[in-house]
C-alpha cells in the first residue's frame, strides 16, 4: 500500500567569504563532504548521531547539459529510553528500558540551482534544521582536510623544487589558505509558496511587523529592487547581516495583510530571504511565523527506496511546483559559468 510522503523545498546557500560560492569549491570541499562523508565524524551528542547514508552524485540531465544532484539519506541514529509505562490496572509503573531507533529522510541537493528537496521517510525523521547542522559539520571537516592536504602538498612540492635546484614556489602558510577559503556560512531556507504565505497571513487579525533578513545569494539575481538595494548597501558596509523591518507601531489595524502577501510573494518564494511575521491571531493570541512555519509542502504518493530513482522522483516534484508557479527560480547571474562548472564536475567525478 502506497504511503503519501511529505516533501518540502529549500534554498541551500553556502558561501566561503563574500565572493566564493558553493560551485567554486564543489570539487575540493562540497562533494567530498557528502560523497566521502564516511571519512569524517558523524555529528553526535549524547545517545544520538546524525550521518549521511548512500550519498551519490546523480546526473538527471544529459551529458551535454548535465543536471547534477547529490542525493542520499540523513539518518538519525538514536536510543529511545523509557522510565515508566501506564497500566489501566496499576497506573504508572516504574520500568526502565531502551530501544534503538534510526529514522531517516531522503535529501536531493541540485547543484545547478542550489535547491534542496527534502522528504522524511519515517515518523520522527530528522528535521530540515538537523540536515543543515549535519551538512555544515561535514563541510567544515572536509574544508579542514582540504586545507591540511593542500598545505602539505604545496610545501612538499616546494621542498622538491629546492632539492632539484629549481626556483622554489612561494611559501604558502595555512593562514594564506584560510584567507583564500574562509570559514563558510550555510543557510538552508525553506521556500514558501504564494498559497502557503496567504494562508498563514490570513491567520492574523492584526499583523504588527514583518522582518526580512536578507541573505547573500549563491549567484542569483534579486527579483525585488528593495532586496537588491538592501543587499548592495549591506555589502558595501561590510555587513554580515542585513534586515528590513516594517512595523505597524501603534496603528490599531496593523499592517495591510493583502499588501503583505503581495510584497512577500516577490521576495520570499525564491528562498533568498528569511521572513519573520509577528502579530495577533483570530483568537487574540500572539502569533509568530517564519519560513519553516509557512514552507510549501506537497505530498508524493510513492517515493522509491532506491536513492537514484528517488532523486528523479523528488526533482520531478520540484519541477511541477515551478511549472505551477508555486516556486520561483531567481535568475542566475552567471548561467554560462554555472553550466561550465557543472560540466567540469561531471567530467571529473564521472571519470
Amino acid at each position: 500500500m502506497a504511503t503519501n510522503r511529505p516533501v518540502s523545498f529549500a534554498n541551500f546557500i553556502c558561501k566561503f567569504g563574500e565572493e566564493t560560492n558553493l560551485l567554486d569549491v564543489a570539487e575540493q570541499i562540497i562533494l567530498p563532504a557528502f560523497l566521502k562523508s564516511n571519512e569524517f565524524r558523524p555529528r553526535s551528542f549524547s545517545d544520538t548521531r546524525y550521518f549521511f547514508h548512500e550519498p551519490s552524485l546523480v546526473n538527471l540531465g544529459t551529458e551535454s547539459a548535465p543536471q547534477l544532484v547529490i542525493a542520499g539519506r540523513l539518518i538519525k541514529d538514536t536510543t529511545l529510553r523509557r522510565e515508566q509505562i501506564f497500566s489501566e490496572e496499576k497506573g504508572l509503573i516504574r520500568t526502565l528500558g531502551s530501544l534503538e531507533s534510526s529514522p531517516s529522510a531522503i535529501f536531493v541537493l541540485i547543484l545547478n540551482n542550489h535547491k534542496l528537496v527534502y522528504c522524511p521517510e519515517t515518523a520522527h525523521a530528522p528535521s530540515l534544521a538537523s540536515f543543515r547542522s549535519t551538512a555544515y559539520s561535514y563541510i567544515r571537516q572536509a574544508q579542514n582536510k582540504f586545507i591540511k592536504d593542500t598545505y602539505e602538498d604545496l610545501n612538499a612540492r616546494r621542498e622538491a623544487e629546492i632539492e632539484q635546484g629549481l626556483n622554489p614556489s612561494p611559501k604558502v602558510t595555512k593562514k594564506d589558505l584560510w584567507d583564500t577559503y574562509p570559514i563558510p556560512t550555510l543557510d538552508v531556507v525553506p521556500i514558501p509558496s504564494d498559497l502557503s504565505l496567504a494562508e498563514f497571513v490570513r491567520r492574523y487579525s492584526r499583523l504588527t511587523s514583518i522582518s526580512l533578513r536578507v541573505l547573500q545569494t549563491n549567484s542569483e539575481l534579486d527579483n525585488s529592487k528593495l532586496i537588491d538595494a538592501a543587499r548592495t548597501t549591506g555589502t558595501k558596509l561590510g555587513a554580515t547581516n542585513t534586515q528590513v523591518t516594517h512595523s505597524a507601531g501603534n496603528k490599531q489595524e496593523g499592517l495591510n495583510r493583502t499588501e503583505a502577501v503581495s510584497q512577500l510573494r516577490a521576495v520570499a518564494t525564491t528562498g533568498n530571504v528569511e521572513v519573520k511575521l509577528s502579530g495577533i491571531d483570530q483568537s487574540g493570541n500572539k502569533l509568530v511565523g517564519n519560513n519553516e512555519e509557512f514552507k510549501l509542502r506537497v505530498y508524493v504518493e510513492s517515493v522509491s527506496r532506491n536513492i537514484k530513482t528517488a532523486a528523479a522522483e523528488l526533482v520531478g516534484a520540484l519541477d511541477r511546483e515551478i511549472k505551477s508557479n508555486n516556486i520561483r527560480l531567481a535568475v542566475d547571474a552567471d548561467a554560462s559559468g554555472t553550466m561550465r562548472r557543472i560540466k567540469n564536475i561531471f567530467k571529473a567525478w564521472n571519470g
